[in-house]
């Protein structure tokens, strides 16, 4: 219990500039899971070697309160809210395609179960599954090899992380923003809302990094540089 205190403790400062947001259904309409929170970025959806870091650029975090309620926070210098008047509010009616897709993630992140307050919504949860399915059975843990960058130093640094999902997301609610959307991937994918982290300090050289499509396979190790 300790560890996970420390961990949220240090979680807290990288994420106090998410802006908070309520997403409600008309009636019970959401799912939830053993596992609520998902984390995702739109801003990096689709390139290799995305992930959901809370510093990230394009950080989203979403989690149901109720059968009728999720709140999101998101990154407020890459997307915006679509409605003036959910602006306004916090608050934003999610629509048929977005109660889908809020429904996909608890798909996506339950570790062994689901849980619906009516006996119709429960109906939908195999075919929520199925459509997920491929996503779940992916390799959960990608492993990286980064090197130092100080002279002489011949230390290396091992990081094992989670690659994100792709699941198009595509609320009706939030969009990216043009000046996120035009940056470039590495921006996207390597630097951080806070300002420099231990990992990228290995980088600013263009130091080379490998990342190994198997993690327990040396010889399966890619090549990167990154810019810096």
């Amino acid at each position: 219990l300790e560890a996970v205190k420390l961990s949220v403790e240090a979680q807290l400062p990288i994420m106090d500039d998410l802006e908070p947001h309520l997403v409600t259904a008309p009636t019970d309409r959401f799912l939830t899971s053993d596992n609520p929170a998902f984390f995702y970025n739109q801003l990096s959806q689709g390139l290799h070697g995305a992930t959901t870091g809370a510093d990230t650029h394009g950080f989203q975090a979403f989690c149901p309160i109720s059968p009728r309620s999720v709140v999101m926070l998101f990154d407020p210098n890459a997307y915006e809210l679509t409605s003036a008047a959910s602006k306004r509010s916090h608050t934003t009616e999610a629509n048929e395609s977005d109660i889908r897709q809020l429904n996909q993630m608890q798909a996506l992140c339950a570790i062994q179960n689901l849980y619906a307050n009516s006996p119709q919504l429960l109906e939908q949860v195999p075919g929520l599954v199925q459509t997920v399915l491929d996503e779940r059975h992916k390799p959960t843990i990608q492993l990286a090899e980064y090197e130092s960058t100080e002279p002489g130093d011949q230390s290396k640094l091992l990081v094992g992380h989670s690659e994100m999902p792709n699941l198009s997301l595509d609320l009706s609610f939030i969009r990216t923003k043009w000046s996120a959307a035009t940056r470039p991937d590495w921006w996207k994918l390597h630097d951080y809302r806070h300002g420099p982290n231990a990992i990228p300090q290995l980088l600013r050289e263009g130091a080379p990094v490998k990342t190994f499509t198997d993690p327990n396979d040396p010889a399966s190790a890619v090549t990167h540089i990154i810019p810096g």
